[in-house]
């Protein structure tokens, strides 16, 4: 079974609700306040190595995986240990990361996972993916994302381009975010 191909009889993800909520022409936030996790004290990140292992393996359940993980744990309380972890690895494939990154934001129903995935592209030359801009640069325009799609576009050369479109396309709350990073 091929993990890369998308499911048209799954479940919509986060990122599908919100480019229907864009397109049907509707502004300001979409409410995602049910997706959020509380802090965690567990900082354990060995089920989310197994995850990882298995998306190399082209497991069918990787993805589910980590979501399951991202369910209990906070992606920015872990995402220093995950770093440590994968650039520690004897084979260590780039494109993969890619993949694995554009998959958590695009195709999960898991907050933290998305914010997880988006912050896995500091890991790679962002410049070269257009697919994962497109989706930071949307995900930013939602509150829950800003600061860390921010944070992730600055090391694209047209990042001023970017933090404009993000600006202008969100609500109150995401202008300020915007302009107090600035």
């Amino acid at each position: 079974m091929n993990v890369f191909k998308r499911k048209e009889n799954r479940e919509k993800s986060i990122y599908d609700e919100i480019l229907d909520f864009e397109e049907s022409g509707q502004k300001g936030s979409i409410c995602l306040n049910s997706y959020f996790v509380e802090k965690s004290s567990d900082f354990s990140i060995d089920e989310l190595k197994t995850a990882l292992l298995d998306y190399y393996e082209r497991e069918n359940k990787a993805v589910e995986k980590f979501c399951n993980y991202f369910q209990y744990h906070r992606a920015e309380d872990i995402i220093r240990k995950f770093e440590n972890y994968i650039f520690s690895m004897e084979v260590f494939n780039e494109q993969k990361l890619v993949g694995m990154s554009i998959l958590l934001m695009r195709d999960t129903r898991s907050i933290e996972a998305m914010k997880f995935g988006i912050m896995l592209s500091e890991f790679y030359s962002l410049e070269n993916v257009r697919a994962a801009i497109k989706i930071i640069t949307d995900l930013g325009a939602y509150e829950e994302f800003t600061e860390i799609s921010l944070k992730a576009l600055k090391q694209v050369n047209f990042y001023p381009v970017l933090r404009d479109n993000i600006q202008r396309r969100g609500n109150e709350k995401v202008k300020e975010i915007v302009r107090n990073m600035e």
